[in-house]
């Protein structure tokens, strides 16, 4: 516990800030065409179009885990990696 709270309004300062730069990132990248070839599914606006081997309920029930891992899990690696880059130069 004492390591929580040792330098936590520094650490949360820094977490915060960052969250939310990435968050602007992310929301700044939503309204290119880019990312609207990511949210394009290929369906008509009846519905009807090919629909890719591989989707269905359950693919789409598993994208959202998916993404959200991807999106978690390549920051907080990146993190450690540069963490450990600086305690080691640091030193």
């Amino acid at each position: 516990m004492n390591y929580f709270t040792q330098d936590f309004g520094k650490r949360f300062s820094i977490l915060f800030i960052a969250s939310i730069a990435v968050g602007l990132m992310l929301w700044g990248i939503d309204f290119t065409d880019w990312a609207n070839d990511f949210t394009m599914d290929g369906r008509g606006h009846e519905g009807e179009g090919r629909e890719e081997p591989g989707e269905g309920p359950i693919f789409d029930m598993i994208k959202p885990f998916v993404k959200l891992t991807v999106l978690m899990l390549i920051p907080a690696v990146a993190w450690v990696w540069i963490s450990k880059l600086v305690n080691r130069f640091s030193k």
